[in-house]
């Protein structure tokens, strides 16, 4: 039996300030902490770049650790130094990439009214798709080859979800949305 989410209010705002770049994620880390600064963090960077680019546009046949570093212009002993090989980069992506994605969505889902910021979190995942689309690959669009993902890294991919949820079920509470909150949040 499909069950169905009906909103309860006419008004449906617009993303605020209406840029992709918008966002809590904006200098910080993967992890919560101010970002990093100088030449280590600004290649350690765009070896995660690098690395989300080739899986976005070539796929997981075309990463190699010498083409990482070779595309983010850096040496190979560079991801062994810093990862200790190609799982742990991808692990460090896939962390990496939900904690951009849980930040913007944390960023959007405060507020008074509840719908207004279920409708923001919308906007905040499609800004960061737009925004972020090799990360976007990375985390939805791979198959699971690319590491084993440990009950940390799966509790972060679920806790993106999991802020949906708590959306959906501040509206249901207000009397603004009727569903189940985690089947709407599936829906949504």
């Amino acid at each position: 039996m499909m069950s169905r989410v009906s909103i309860r209010s006419s008004q449906v705002p617009a993303p605020a300030g209406g840029t992709a770049e918008s966002g809590p994620a904006a200098g910080g880390t993967a992890e919560g902490r101010p970002a990093e600064s100088g030449p280590a963090a600004v290649k350690r960077r765009a070896l995660l770049d690098a690395a989300a680019r080739i899986l976005a546009e070539e796929g997981h046949g075309a990463l190699s650790v010498r083409r990482v570093a070779a595309d983010a212009g850096t040496s190979t002993m560079a991801v062994y130094t810093w990862y200790g090989g190609k799982p742990q980069l991808m692990r460090a992506l896939f962390r990496e990439a939900f904690s951009r994605f849980r930040d913007r969505l944390l960023g959007e889902s405060a507020g008074a009214d509840p719908l207004a910021a279920l409708v923001r979190l919308g906007w905040a995942y499609r800004a960061f798709a737009l925004a972020e689309p090799d990360l976007y690959t990375v985390m939805f669009g791979q198959d699971s080859t690319l590491f084993d993902p440990g009950p940390e890294d799966v509790r972060l991919a679920l806790g993106t979800f999991e802020i949906l949820v708590a959306a959906v079920s501040r509206c249901t509470e207000a009397g603004m949305l009727r569903c189940d909150p985690r089947q709407g949040a599936w829906r949504i």
